[in-house]
């Protein structure tokens, strides 16, 4: 092995490479079936998303056009009004009609009518009562559950008793629609029919699908043996799922092959490697005798000799090395005076790792005893931060920057000789210079001396220079290691400049209180603000004085003045998008930017409310000349007052409204959005919801009579309403509202 060193170091690094080669070739291996299966399992996914859209396209053109037929034929609506019942001829159209339509829309198997006030049944060939119609559980049913899906499940439909029974789904429509007060009509589906529509959407060698159920249980017993499902959607129509996955294919095997043919290139590709490897480690290790040999050359201790080991040897020489360096080092260590600035620096902001804060410690108080002749008791930072700096940058060139900065320094240093012993002075960034402070604790009033001093600073800066300063002043520490707490402190109080002003000395000492952030309910008046701005409500001024009231009163910090505009910019948008499209944008192109400017450079919360406050004033104003503009604006207050006093009444809706006004529903909803920039249902839940908040705290009555004097018959209706709009429930609201 002496003969060969070469040789041992090879094969210490073989199993290495072997082990780093083989385990690239696994994860690559690992990486590539993954990647494989992620792609099948996207491919599936788009294909039973395809499958579930066209199959919903298929049956809503059947419901289409039953929904049409029930519109347009006035030989239906007789039937129902009761008006045609003995007209034979009238009967006779309407079996002729059905057949029509079975005929013409593929997949109808039959169709029905149930009309309720005489319990008849009216099918494609013949007119009997419910009592003796085959499929009369089926319609009892629908009639005492009007809510369910118009797509029933899939069930055993025979149109006379004793007759061959058939598989289908039933489209079900309540006439009127939505009430079946008059009646059902029935549209058999034959369920064979869908098998074969999905069966022609889904046509793929390599997925399956069906659809199953509310209760799980699949449309078809075929597809019962698939238990490889990897899409589960259900249909935005139907309450059916629609179940998709792979089909075994020959599809993994030939991943496999593939994956067989890599590992032989992958093999090759590694014998190769170490064959090339053993020759360059015989090639390249001649310089490592050649350092071997240059090394004894200079060595004439005998505990450095060369005895054979070449890798022995040469951690000898390394290792004095090494310790030759490091006593270099040691005598470099000793001149401190270049390392002082960095040193301070890590020691403020606390950006030092521990191993180097023990050393740099014991470096700094070495410097202090030198120049005070005693450790110091205390020391504090003191942050001095030119005034809106944006435009320090554009009134002045780079070289004026310099000299005035300059100035600032020079002048702190001197008026810093006069009061205390100031340990250092350096700028941080280009708007903030930070004074490091020691104190002696001896004289009690030595706090006040310091601001007295900044005090002096920035009357001085306010006479002599062409921009103003604010100054924080951190806590005094006891110790150097605290001082990034200090600094901290320190940037707290610049922080909050924004709501006390510029211009300013500013510490936790001269603060009425301490600063908080923007409280959970400022967000909630927020959200009053811009619904009243949104509704033409001059009340939003009101709210929009009392947010930034409250915020210079909490002496709230610039992070949480920044999040309270970003929440209330997020809001506004989000309610200007449902408005008209001139509106939205001339807020999104034009009003937003610019307070998103301004919220990047405001200097103090009064310019900030100055420049939200207009933008609101703008959009509120574009709002209300839209809304006064429509020529239905003059009938909305009537419609308020009736549905202000019928408020209590359950069954106010939009098409006894409507109704009264000799409007159609469809065109009252329009009106009443166009001026009212919301729709009919969330004002009428909103006002119930307020005046439910008014009962509550100005009445003693019970949440069920509360309930019932603004429309609401259930009252689990009514506290999940309330709930939904509040946050709370009814109980929990009053209580809230007494003891606070």
């Amino acid at each position: 092995m002496k003969k060969n060193p070469w040789l041992r170091f090879f094969l210490s690094y073989l199993f290495v490479f072997l082990f780093t080669a083989v385990s690239l070739v696994v994860i690559f291996l690992f990486i590539l079936g993954n990647a494989s299966k992620q792609e099948a399992d996207n491919a599936n996914n788009r294909y039973a998303h395809t499958a579930v859209k066209t199959f919903d396209n298929t049956l809503r053109n059947i419901e289409q056009a039953i929904i049409q037929e029930t519109l347009t034929n006035s030989d239906l609506q007789s039937f129902y009004d009761h008006t045609g019942t003995n007209d034979i001829y009238s009967n006779y159209l309407l079996y002729s009609r059905f057949r029509d339509l079975t005929s013409s829309i593929n997949g109808i198997d039959s169709i029905y009518l149930y009309r309720t006030s005489d319990q008849k049944v009216m099918s494609d060939s013949y007119l009997l009562d419910l009592a003796d119609f085959e499929d009369k559980e089926f319609v009892t049913n629908r009639m005492e559950q009007p809510n369910l899906n118009s797509w029933s499940s899939p069930r055993s439909y025979s149109s006379i008793k004793g007759g061959q029974s058939r598989q289908v789904v039933s489209l079900v429509k309540g006439i009127p629609f939505g009430t079946a007060q008059q009646g059902l009509l029935v549209v058999n589906i034959f369920l064979p029919y869908l098998q074969n529509e999905l069966a022609e959407i889904g046509q793929s060698d390599l997925h399956y699908a069906y659809f199953t159920d509310p209760a799980g249980k699949p449309f078809f017993r075929s597809m019962e043996s698939y238990n490889n499902d990897r899409v589960q959607i259900q249909s935005e129509l139907t309450d059916w799922s629609l179940h998709s996955g792979l089909k075994n294919t020959k599809f993994g095997g030939f991943l496999s092959i593939i994956s067989f043919f890599w590992i032989i290139f992958i093999t090759l590709v590694l014998m190769f490697g170490i064959s090339l490897l053993i020759y360059v480690f015989r090639r390249n290790y001649k310089p490592i005798d050649t350092i071997t040999n240059r090394i004894q050359q200079y060595v004439y201790n005998d505990k450095y000799r060369y005895e054979g080991d070449q890798f022995t040897f040469i951690d000898s020489s390394i290792e004095k090395l090494i310790l030759q360096s490091q006593h270099h080092e040691a005598q470099a260590a000793k001149d401190l005076i270049w390392k002082k600035s960095t040193l301070l620096r890590d020691f403020v902001t606390g950006t030092m790792n521990s191993v180097q804060a023990e050393t740099k410690r014991e470096l700094l108080e070495q410097q202090l005893l030198e120049r005070f002749k005693a450790a110091p008791r205390s020391c504090l930072v003191l942050l001095i931060e030119v005034d809106a700096y944006n435009i320090f940058l554009q009134t002045y060139n780079e070289r004026d920057q310099l000299l005035l900065r300059f100035a600032l320094q020079s002048a702190v240093s001197e008026m810093s000789g006069h009061y205390s012993n100031s340990i250092w002075i350096e700028w941080l960034s280009g708007s903030r210079l930070c004074n490091l402070i020691a104190l002696d604790e001896v004289e009690p009033n030595s706090l006040d001396t310091i601001l007295q001093m900044c005090e002096e600073w920035r009357n001085w800066v306010e006479g002599y220079l062409k921009f103003t300063i604010t100054v924080g002043v951190g806590e005094p520490v006891p110790a150097l290691s605290n001082l990034p707490y200090s600094y901290e402190i320190a940037l707290d109080m610049l922080d909050i400049k924004a709501t006390l002003g510029s211009n300013k000395v500013i510490s936790q000492k001269n603060l009425s209180q301490q600063p908080t952030a923007v409280i959970y309910e400022q967000l909630a008046t927020i959200r009053s603000m811009i619904h009243y701005i949104k509704t033409g409500k001059e009340l939003w001024e009101n709210e929009f004085r009392s947010i930034f009231a409250e915020i210079k009163a909490r002496h709230s910090s610039r992070k949480a003045i920044v999040n309270m505009a970003d929440y209330l910019h997020y809001h506004l948008t989000k309610e200007i998008s449902g408005l008209p499209e001139d509106i939205a944008v001339y807020w999104n192109h034009i009003l937003l930017p610019e307070l998103k400017e301004a919220l990047k450079h405001f200097a103090s919360i009064d310019e900030l409310e100055r420049d939200i406050f207009a933008a609101l004033c703008d959009i509120s104003e574009k709002i209300n000349i839209r809304r006064e503009s429509s020529p239905h604006y003059q009938n909305i207050g009537a419609i308020q007052a009736y549905i202000s006093a019928h408020l209590a009444d359950p069954n106010l809706s939009l098409n006894q409204i409507s109704e009264y006004f000799q409007l159609s529903p469809s065109h009252f909803s329009a009106l009443f959005k166009e001026v009212m920039n919301e729709k009919f249902i969330d004002y009428l839940t909103r006002i119930r919801i307020e005046a439910a908040t008014r009962l509550l705290v100005t009445t003693n009555a019970s949440i069920q009579d509360i309930g019932l004097q603004v429309g609401y018959v259930h009252s689990f209706s009514f506290i999940r309403v309330f709930k939904k709009w509040t946050g709370t429930t009814p109980g929990e609201y009053r209580k809230k509202k007494e003891s606070g």
